[in-house]
């Protein structure tokens, strides 16, 4: 039975068993320093018709022995450290080269019980640890597994390694003939646990968080249930069941960093998508040859003509088609997407909880400083690009994308989403909601710049209760060159038409107390201009500019007319006037 195998597959979607995948050509695995391991390379899926003809083997480093080979298939054992090389002619012609890389495993690197390679001939089993320690195991057996400790099934059984001396850590036993032998993995239904420590209990039942070295903590290990110092200090986080840390409660995984740096990090590249295949990415002016391999938009295409590429980006999925110079196969998609990392969360019941895909928190001790809850870099190297409402965000860089529904073509939704982003409380409440600093937006010539835009029709609203709209405020302007804005000014307000010209102003004084009111009416009444305020009588000004008059109604011609009555009114300066009324 192989210990580790490779099956190769079209596209470097290969299968794997016991080694990761370095790039289509490459692969790499862990070993013990005595460790013989069979490693099978599968081709059956990868020749595509053909046959393996011939077969090089160059090791550097590794020990290379017992190797046969099969039409489709080559096997051998590899000991040590270092690299194979393989060289594989096929009954075609082709040569297909890759390359095996053997690494040491680090003293303190976990194991998971369903992927830990044991050599063969070369362990014991038993039910339990006592039952181990009454025997004399041969010179060669190196491991020896238990179901248990106590009892075949009490959860502390598992793997473990001989080592000659005895460990200064209480995770070990000694069989009759003086053998000592280590734990190398939890076995039981716990996957994973907090191995050992330097100083720890007994058969513990999660990690001493102080433990960093292991750095990442799988299962039963998240618990911080140890100490996070050697002599029993705090632990590193307060896990208690009130508390604002959920680290035991639920985790699967912790990673922490044992400096105050990052204590986990995510990352990918855009051009790995395609690099990973053996392609470019797609790009025009390029002078590219025949049989050119280039992805574009998560496909791959190969060029079947030569020449400079074209300005139209690839977009087909079957066929060929041309970007305006050079003609292109589709050959498949890259099945990769470039994301640093994502989480996913289905709600699938309703207990009148929720599900979270993504949690956050800071939290700001006494004493402590400036915390921040989430911080979104995106640092754009490339053309400065602005977008609108109605634009292309082709080439933007952009902080956050809030996107609603499902994807529309694999994954649709039935309904819209309720909320791009709702600000709400816990046991406080926020100070302010979104806050611009003076200097995060950038200003054109009139020291002007969006910090919100939003879309024709798009409203800001105001409820006064559930369910019951308090005020809104939108746009409906539809035309080119009849944009309007509202500018506020030193005591002043301003109503903007187009090309920047002011068409109304209202201005305020200090301390002011009296007012202009502006009053409508219904059907066959007239509206209203009148004064308000705190003083009983208020009078009324209408004051021209400059050498300006003060204009209304229509002059009419008359002949003789009857004096009737008087309106009285004041002048500029205020003196009392009396407007003659005629019949």
């Amino acid at each position: 039975m192989a210990d580790r195998t490779v099956l190769l597959a079209q596209n470097g979607r290969h299968a794997l068993r016991g080694l990761t995948l370095v790039n289509p050509q490459e692969f790499s695995a862990y070993q013990e320093d005595d460790d013989d391991l069979t490693y099978i390379v599968d081709m059956s899926n990868y020749l595509d018709g053909s046959t393996i003809s011939a077969v090089t083997r160059n090791a550097s480093g590794v020990v290379v022995s017992n190797t046969s080979n099969t039409t489709t298939r080559l096997s051998q054992r590899l000991k040590g450290f270092g690299r194979v090389d393989f060289k594989v002619t096929t009954s075609g012609g082709d040569i297909e080269e890759f390359r095996i890389t053997i690494q040491p495993r680090g003293n303190n690197a976990f194991f998971l019980t369903n992927t830990a390679s044991v050599p063969q001939n070369t362990a014991q089993f038993f039910a339990t640890v006592a039952e181990a320690e009454a025997t004399n195991p041969a010179n060669t057996v190196n491991y020896i597994w238990t179901s248990g400790n106590g009892g075949p099934a009490d959860g502390y059984g598992g793997l473990w390694k001989y080592v000659a001396t005895a460990p200064s850590h209480d995770q070990y036993f000694q069989t009759a003939s003086g053998r000592y032998y280590q734990r190398a993995a939890w076995g039981g239904d716990d996957a994973v646990r907090g191995a050992f420590t330097d100083t720890p209990t007994s058969w513990p039942d999660g990690a001493n968080i102080w433990r960093f070295t292991d750095r990442v903590f799988l299962g039963d290990a998240v618990g911080s249930a140890g100490a996070s110092t050697a002599s029993g200090g705090a632990t590193f986080a307060n896990d208690a069941p009130l508390s604002s840390f959920y680290l035991e409660r639920s985790a699967t995984l912790l990673s922490a960093s044992p400096w105050g740096g990052i204590g986990g990090s995510f990352l990918t590249k855009s051009s790995l998508r395609y690099s990973y295949l053996g392609y470019s990415v797609w790009a025009a002016s390029q002078a590219v040859t025949a049989g050119a391999k280039r992805g574009y938009g998560g496909r791959l295409y190969t060029a079947t003509t030569a020449g400079t590429t074209g300005s139209t980006p690839l977009t087909h999925t079957t066929g060929t088609a041309s970007d305006g110079v050079v003609t292109w196969r589709f050959d498949d998609y890259s099945y990769q997407v470039p994301i640093g990392m994502a989480a996913a969360a289905i709600s699938d019941s309703d207990d009148g909880t929720g599900v979270w895909a993504g949690y956050f928190q800071v939290s700001r001790a006494l004493g402590g400083g400036t915390s921040y809850g989430l911080e979104v870099v995106a640092q754009n190297d490339g053309a400065d690009v602005i977008i609108d409402s109605y634009g292309s965000t082709a080439g933007a860089t952009i902080g956050i994308w809030f996107a609603g529904g499902g994807d529309a073509t694999l994954n649709p939704s039935l309904n819209n989403s309720s909320a791009a982003m709702m600000i709400g409380p816990n046991d406080k409440t926020w100070n302010a909601g979104i806050v611009f600093r003076s200097d995060a937006i950038t200003l054109d010539g009139g020291s002007r710049g969006p910090a919100l835009e939003m879309a024709q029709g798009h409203m800001l609203v105001w409820r006064r209760a559930a369910g019951s709209i308090g005020a809104r405020i939108w746009s409906s302007v539809s035309t080119i060159s009849q944009d309007v804005a509202i500018e506020f000014a030193n005591n002043t307000t301003r109503f903007i038409g187009p090309g920047g010209n002011i068409i109304g102003q209202v201005e305020a004084v200090a301390s002011a107390a009296n007012y202009i009111r502006l009053i409508s009416q219904t059907a066959g009444n007239m509206p209203e201009v009148r004064a308000g305020g705190s003083d009983t009588n208020v009078d009324l000004t209408l004051t021209p500019r400059g050498a300006g008059n003060i204009r209304f109604g229509t002059h009419s011609a008359i002949a003789a007319e009857t004096l009737t009555g008087y309106i009285t009114i004041k002048d500029a300066g205020g003196t009392t006037r009396k407007i003659a009324v005629v019949s």
